[in-house]
């Protein structure tokens, strides 16, 4: 285990309460953006190197997402596994920090530092924020609990790899305020039960808890670059900002079915609460669909409450484009919404994509 001794600071202490509030006030993650001054920073949280079982170094992993214009990275090797894949190594659960090691300054780059790892003995979870390891950690709950001792982050890796139900994610969001989302895009769809998964977290959890989606390459390989990301939106380009993004939604991600090809890009979001209207504009974007518990309850650029088909609870978008999707974190609806419309609005679909999966085109 990791032994250093890490206080949180009155500032991290600071951001993690404002966080927390902002989050549980907010119907609409959204709403403090300010689109016409605000930048958006690419990032993926979710990367492997050579120090444990990835094949790219951390400096040529490094370059390669400053080269395809990544502005925030976080390397997370695993804490098992030590360089060259050695389980018996016993700096395995140290942190791939900090860049400065591999020759690399985040500040010469123009690009933001996370620290990290892969917690990976039992169900694979990303540290943010903190030094933490722990290669004997017995249960996900203690890994998460002493990321949290630490003042860290947490996101649930990959959770459509493992067979845990959607009550048990949900117990741990109502438990742990730093547990901020699920990874729902690894590597394009690599556990195509992951967005199905988010919906029913998101059922359970919501309007009360919001669970925000992630989407990371989990990079081993170089040809792994470039297919899930987040696009942060922050006022400032620092760490701080990063992780206030992070801990109130204000983010969107995205995912393409072939490494390097661009997906839509979110240009605005308005939330109309007294017309309970939300309407998106964005670039390179075919469709949109709004999902509600897992089915499609609309589709165009704005969405009515009144309209819709029966949203319950939380409504999300997701933009269909040539090479993938873009996802919005949830927004909060109320319970039951009422519908307006006949009949025909009683039945609704099934989700946009079957099983949830992105990995092929849709048919054209």
């Amino acid at each position: 285990m990791n032994n250093r001794t890490e206080r949180p600071s009155r500032f991290w202490l600071s951001v993690c309460l404002l966080g927390l509030l902002a989050t549980l006030a907010q119907a609409n993650p959204y709403a403090d953006v300010d689109w016409q001054q605000w930048q958006q920073h690419r990032a993926n949280l979710h990367t492997h190197t050579t120090l444990s079982d990835g094949g790219v170094t951390p400096a040529q992993t490094i370059d390669r997402y400053r080269e395809l214009g990544y502005t925030v990275l976080a390397l997370t090797d695993h804490d098992t596994v030590g360089p060259k894949a050695n389980r018996e190594d016993p700096r395995k659960a140290e942190t791939t920090w900090p860049w400065q090691r591999f020759e690399r300054d985040p500040a010469e780059l123009g690009m933001v530092a996370i620290e990290g790892n892969e917690i990976s003995r039992v169900h694979h979870i990303g540290s943010y924020f903190t030094g933490y390891g722990n290669p004997d950690v017995e249960s996900p709950e203690q890994v998460i609990e002493e990321i949290g001792q630490r003042g860290g982050l947490a996101v649930m890796c990959h959770p459509g790899r493992y067979d845990y139900s959607p009550d048990w994610y949900a117990g741990l969001f109502a438990r742990f305020d730093h547990l901020v989302g699920i990874e729902v895009c690894n590597r394009t769809d690599r556990y195509p039960w992951d967005v199905a998964l988010w919906d029913d977290v998101l059922q359970a959890t919501m309007p009360d808890r919001p669970v925000w989606g992630f989407a990371n390459d989990d990079m081993h390989r170089g040809e792994d670059i470039g297919r899930s990301w987040q696009m942060l939106l922050l006022p400032e380009h620092t760490a701080e900002h990063v992780r206030e993004a992070m801990t109130t939604g204000r983010f969107y991600f995205s995912t393409v079915y072939e490494a390097g090809r661009p997906a839509p890009t979110i240009r605005s979001i308005r939330v109309d609460e007294e017309a309970g209207t939300i309407t998106i504009k964005a670039d390179a974007c075919q469709r949109i669909y709004w999902i509600s518990c897992g089915r499609i309850v609309g589709s165009g650029s704005t969405f009515d409450a009144k309209r819709a088909r029966r949203p319950e609870r939380y409504v999300r978008a997701q933009l269909r484009g040539e090479y993938g999707y873009t996802f919005t974190q949830p927004f909060r609806l109320p319970i039951r919404q009422t519908t307006t419309d006949g009949p025909a609005q009683d039945k609704p679909q099934e989700s946009v994509m079957p099983a949830a999966s992105a990995s092929s085109p849709p048919e054209k």
